[in-house]
């Protein structure tokens, strides 16, 4: 699906569990607000064809919502996304997924 390497999908080898497909997704914190945009557009049109679908992982998303410091921009377009999905966010990020000295992160999500 991902030629941009953000994403592993299980489905190319036919991994499915119940027969939902999962992703198994990181976006480096890196990108810009238009190559997110564009990873999120490649996703979305991969995940429509192998509905149901599991996308889990680090987004690189921070919202004050599922307990983060501050709410980034890219924020509002990854909900956006899964909407468009008709996917929900099964968790709340409440666990710290990155920690490196005294910076810590909760940027884990999984959507079904």
């Amino acid at each position: 699906m991902d030629q941009s390497k953000h994403c592993t999908k299980c489905v190319e080898k036919d991994h499915r569990v119940d027969g939902i497909h999962f992703y198994n997704c990181y976006v480096l914190p890196s990108l810009s607000l238009a190559e997110f945009m564009g990873f999120l557009y490649q996703l979305i049109k991969d995940a429509k064809q192998y509905f149901p679908v599991i996308i889990a992982e680090d987004f690189n998303s921070w919202a004050v919502d599922w307990r983060s410091e501050e709410t980034n921009v890219r924020v509002e377009a990854l909900l956006e996304a899964m909407s468009a999905l008709d996917v929900v966010l099964l968790n709340h990020g409440d666990k710290q997924g990155f920690t490196r000295g005294k910076a810590t992160s909760i940027t884990d999500l999984i959507f079904r």
